[in-house]
């Protein structure tokens, strides 16, 4: 009988510690808190993906900037508007980093706001000329350069035939150079070096397509730090669907997968967008554009009323899943005026060190043809949540 016992408790123990065991190796995934509206109105958006958010209030002067460590807001003024948030298809391709955002006052002139200081620097430009050549166009910030195609002006050393130019800003000399497309060089390391050879192709042949040219805001892959993460078959154009797993590569070590679906039943589909990798954190949503809704109303309940914004940690591989809000998204139809109110989950998704960040889309100006719709000007609304 004692013995009997002994090897019950024993079998009891095993049990446990297999159990105990299988929670520790599963990957973890959680639901989070709910995303917080603290700007219901605002005409441009911007994140330097690390502590600041930047907006503007339609018929209010100046840039509201949020510190999302402090939790302080202020209002600055700035001599042009705030550049669009919509990422840009290079390296770096965020129109903010380190707490610098990238002004549009006209044409392709750029200034650089930094919302630490409230300084505004102009960046240098060569007006458009019916018969000279001009640039740089200003598109991106890094925490060291701000980059852009080096346009029709750009002299860059060893470019092959047919290759362009990407200029560089040193924001502390002001210094402008140039350098060849194909050698993507990193706007956040000292001196703009290239990336390794493991990811520089892949990052050049991604910054080389356009997807969809008319959805500005889809952010099909993401760099930071010797690491890249992109989508199934983005290697050859072809995004697969339903898309199960993001890649992730590294300048040194062993690449990953990172699993895309099974987070919450609204991205079963397989629908990944807006892909944001920054501070050992990947982030990116299921939703799905406006533009889409006028070429297929008939599937808005079950296509556009559901949506995820997920955010994964690379270093404990903890993932967390939000659902964003349905809201009513006002469309007016550019020459009739025709007002249409349409009802989904429209926007994209970023993030800062500690937060997501969902932007909704709430008027939209659009532009239909025989085949797309583009959209012109915009109305958003700002949400955020923690992410740990």
């Amino acid at each position: 009988m004692t013995v009997g016992w002994i090897l019950l408790c024993r079998a009891r123990q095993w049990v446990i510690f297999v159990a105990v065991f299988v929670l520790l190796v599963a990957v973890p995934i959680a639901g989070a808190s709910t995303l917080r509206l603290v700007a219901p109105r605002v005409s441009s958006f911007a994140s330097d993906d690390a502590r600041y958010l930047a907006w503007e209030v339609p018929g209010r002067p100046g840039v509201t900037v949020l510190d999302m460590r402090t939790g302080n807001r202020r209002t600055l003024s700035a001599p042009c508007p705030l550049m669009e948030g919509d990422p840009g298809p290079e390296i770096g391709g965020a129109p903010a980093a380190a707490g610098r955002f990238l002004l549009e006052c006209g044409e392709e002139s750029r200034a650089l706001l930094d919302v630490r200081t409230g300084d505004t620097t102009m960046l240098p430009f060569l007006a458009p000329h019916p018969y000279v050549g001009y640039g740089p166009i200003w598109e991106a910030v890094g925490s060291r350069y701000v980059i852009g195609s080096a346009g029709t002006s750009g002299r860059c050393p060893n470019r092959r035939p047919h290759e362009g130019c990407e200029a560089l800003y040193a924001i502390v000399t002001g210094k402008v150079t140039d350098v060849a497309q194909r050698l993507v060089p990193d706007p956040n390391r000292a001196g703009a070096p290239p990336l390794c050879r493991a990811l520089r192709a892949k990052a050049f042949s991604f910054s080389e397509h356009e997807f969809q040219p008319d959805v500005l805001a889809a952010t099909y892959f993401g760099y930071s730090d010797g690491e890249l993460v992109y989508p199934e078959g983005l290697l050859h154009q072809d995004i697969a669907e339903p898309l199960e797993h993001l890649h992730l590569d590294r300048c040194h070590g062993a690449p990953r997968l990172i699993a895309t679906r099974s987070v919450s039943r609204a991205d079963q589909d397989g629908n990944v967008l807006n892909i944001v990798l920054a501070d050992g954190l990947v982030t990116w949503d299921t939703a799905r554009f406006s533009e889409e809704y006028a070429e297929d109303p008939e599937q808005s309940a079950e296509i556009f009323g559901k949506a995820a914004v997920v955010a994964y940690d690379l270093r404990t591989r903890f993932r967390r899943s939000w659902s964003p809000p349905v809201l009513g998204l006002t469309v007016t139809e550019v020459g009739t005026g025709r007002v249409e109110r349409e009802t989904g989950v429209f926007g994209y998704s970023v993030h800062t060190a500690n937060d997501v960040v969902w932007v909704a889309e709430r008027s939209d100006t659009r532009s239909c043809g025989e085949k797309l719709c583009s959209s012109g000007v915009k109305e958003s609304a700002i949400y955020v949540a923690p992410i740990k």
